[in-house]
């Protein structure tokens, strides 16, 4: 139900940890503008993630944020955190 998946949105550490990893690369990557310290971000922002390609072009923000969780061994804790989602 809608109350078990909002609370597993609200309990998730995969997710703030995500939350927090977009945010400081948005910040680095927009230093020295008005934007550059931000305190959050819209949900509009996970369409631009894929949109940020790498130099070579063969990998976006998004690979990198799942290999990030991944490598600090959040990753599979995510998708158990989300499972009330489905």
């Amino acid at each position: 139900d809608s109350y078990t998946a909002f609370g597993a949105l609200l309990r998730s550490r995969g997710l703030k940890l995500l939350f927090a990893v977009i945010l400081k690369i948005g910040n680095y990557m927009n230093a020295g503008s008005r934007m550059g310290k931000a305190f959050g971000f819209t949900l509009k922002t996970f369409e631009v993630l894929s949109g940020l390609k790498s130099t070579d072009n063969k990998s976006n923000l998004m690979h990198y944020l799942v290999r990030y969780l991944n490598d600090k061994g959040m990753f599979d804790v995510f998708i158990e955190e989300m499972a009330p989602l489905e």
